[in-house]
């Protein structure tokens, strides 16, 4: 998108670690940190399995466990890049549930009561999981344009909460016995500095995004008529023409119709090797659904060194596409290549 906007540092807290080095970690080592608590019953009458950073019954208030997140994500991108000299905008992402909730002011308050001098704007909006991409495209355009010398785009949410799980049960998504085709609920919580290549810190996580596209499934996902995939397939073929991939990341959580779509998608993708094709990468089978911050999960995955035995030297260059999609038919991809640090970084 520009030369003059990259990412450089991601915070990250979600279940396999609650740092961005921890995380990396754990997923390239392919562990998992899925938990059944006894008295969590699922729809089946059996545990119901989380993957969860704060145990379920630690934290019963859904607006203390978003700002517990929020803190760790935080405490994570001040680690890796150290105290800013001047306030930065924030751009934070929450479910789209709570965009008109009054929890939503009141995260935007305890982050400037708690947060003093560390932003100096912060805009909180909801949405669905294929919006962080849309924003990241946003904060990049911010940046490239001067209008701000960085920005923070971020992302929380958690769907530990006892009347979303209720909800997930009653729409069949949750993963159990009776329904192997559904989701593990989890949390996490993402916050992604993009500023100049003047304001980069070097050794820390960073890459550059080469586009984001956009595209919109008619077809509803519950009863479908016929096969869904045409709106993912469009801005998927269009990002994989403007450069092949060395890597797929995929919000593939468990859900039938995710499987059907990329199936649709990869066999129109002609830029995509098939030994690529049958090798995707599904971050959200090890840290559970992360709801809206799911792609900016997938972000901080592809600018850390993939599980893949991926050959790199020194000051290499690693694509990656991040394809996800949303339940109201949203569709965003991205092209987000990952600087290879060079030997001492």
């Amino acid at each position: 998108m520009s030369d003059n906007a990259n990412i450089n540092g991601v915070g990250l807290c979600c279940s396999l670690g609650k740092t961005f080095a921890q995380s990396v970690a754990a997923y390239a080592a392919g562990e998992m940190n899925f938990e059944k608590p006894d008295d969590v019953i699922g729809p089946d009458g059996m545990g119901l399995r989380l993957a969860s950073v704060f145990a379920f019954h630690d934290i019963h208030n859904i607006e203390l466990r978003f700002q517990r997140l929020f803190q760790c994500a935080f405490d994570d991108l001040i680690e890796q890049t150290g105290h800013w000299p001047e306030p930065l905008v924030l751009r934070l992402l929450i479910p789209g549930w709570l965009e008109d909730n009054p929890i939503c002011a009141d995260l935007k308050t305890w982050i400037i009561d708690n947060f003093p001098e560390r932003f100096s704007s912060i805009s909180v909006g909801g949405g669905g999981n294929a919006m962080f991409l849309e924003d990241i495209a946003k904060g990049v355009k911010m940046v490239s344009h001067g209008q701000e010398p960085a920005v923070i785009v971020g992302a929380v949410d958690s769907f530990l909460y006892a009347p979303l799980i209720d909800a997930l049960a009653l729409r069949k998504q949750l993963s159990n016995k009776q329904q192997p085709h559904g989701l593990t609920p989890s949390e996490a919580a993402v916050l992604v500095r993009i500023c100049t290549p003047e304001a980069a810190v070097r050794g820390i996580p960073s890459g550059s995004v080469a586009g984001v596209w956009s595209g919109r499934e008619t077809k509803s996902v519950e009863n479908p008529d016929g096969l869904i995939g045409i709106g993912l397939a469009q801005p998927f073929v269009a990002a994989c023409e403007e450069r092949a991939p060395d890597r797929l990341l995929i919000d593939l959580n468990g859900e039938r119709w995710r499987s059907e779509e990329i199936s649709y998608v990869l066999a129109r993708a002609q830029n995509v090797s098939d030994d690529l094709a049958a090798d995707f990468e599904t971050p959200a089978m090890a840290t559970g659904f992360c709801g809206c911050a799911t792609g900016g999960v997938l972000t901080a995955f592809a600018l850390a060194q993939s599980s893949a035995n991926w050959s790199s030297q020194e000051g290499d260059e690693e694509w990656s596409l991040i394809s996800t999609s949303q339940y109201d038919g949203q569709r965003a991809v991205a092209l987000i290549r990952r600087d290879v640090p060079e030997a001492g970084e």
